[in-house]
């Protein structure tokens, strides 16, 4: 460029009193000058796009970070606001919360005979609401259909407990069972060895599922909204916490310990908690009771 401009000032003063060659050095510099301004304007333009590069880039990491936070709403689930996760025990807690239920499954549906067709139960009979006869049976192959609530109908039996502990039999039952009764839910919890499960299908697919037992045995799809919000304690799949120094493995022991007690919660956060449903509404009908 250095050159190019040297070039033309020997020949801008070179040029003798010939119009001629006057009028060649000035459309030589006309276009220099076009040439320059050409490649300024280029290189701006290409230093504008770097930077919108740049803001874009920025943006898709805050919003990639934000859905991190917040975690992933499902489909089908409700939007409830967790604004005040535990509930006052005076005030909420039924009796239910003195022998939670282990296992217990929740359909969005408010036709019991359709469920109970769906699950193929047995022997059946109505029955008044009984926390210890109806919802938990010893029985493992039987279960209690609670009235509807609020749109969900809960389903609570010993037999379901087998579902907490085998992911491959509670993937194939329950993708099945949503098939047919459409947005189901699954939760599991034993405090005696810490086991403990949460499962959302819809349509025959399995949209979210996270089982403990012993290790992550389970972990499908991806954290929900009130996963993130109870802080729920989360391991990949077959990982657990490693024992290598005794503090970090009592810590992480308790985080599971928290689990059990916050799946509850999250189930009052998909659809409905168990504990502090209002059973007077079930006291007011019958359930139905079946083996299956």
């Amino acid at each position: 460029m250095a050159y190019q401009w040297i070039q033309l000032a020997a020949l801008a003063t070179n040029s003798g009193a010939d119009g001629t060659d006057m009028e060649a050095g000035q459309d030589a510099m006309a276009i220099l000058l076009g040439v320059l301004l050409l490649k300024i304007l280029a290189l701006g333009g290409i230093f504008f796009l770097m930077a919108l590069q740049v803001i874009r880039q920025k943006k898709n990491a805050a919003s990639a970070a934000d859905e991190l936070d917040m975690g992933v709403d499902l489909p089908h689930e409700l939007e409830k606001p967790l604004v005040s996760p535990v509930p006052a025990v005076e005030e909420r807690m039924n009796s239910l919360a003195f022998t939670p239920p282990r296992s217990w499954i929740a359909v969005h549906s408010t036709q019991p005979q359709d469920i109970e067709t769906a699950l193929g139960l047995k022997n059946l009979t109505r029955c008044q609401w009984d926390a210890d006869y109806c919802s938990l049976a010893d029985s493992e192959r039987e279960l209690f259909i609670a009235p509807p609530i609020d749109g969900w109908t809960l389903i609570f039996g010993a037999g379901l407990n087998r579902f907490g502990i085998d992911p491959s039999l509670a993937f194939h039952y329950f993708r099945q069972l949503s098939q047919k009764l459409g947005t189901i839910q699954f939760f599991h919890a034993n405090p005696a060895v810490m086991n403990h499960c949460w499962l959302h299908a819809s349509g025959g697919e399995i949209q979210r599922a996270y089982c403990w037992n012993g290790q992550a045995s389970w972990n499908q799809g991806p954290v929900t909204r009130g996963e993130k919000e109870l802080h729920m304690r989360l391991y990949d799949y077959g990982c657990g916490p490693e024992p290598t120094s005794q503090h970090i493995y009592n810590s992480a022991q308790d985080h599971l310990t928290l689990n059990l007690d916050k799946i509850y919660m999250l189930a009052g956060f998909w659809s409905i908690n168990p504990l502090t449903v209002d059973i007077s509404h079930w006291e007011k009908q019958e359930g139905l009771r079946g083996s299956f």
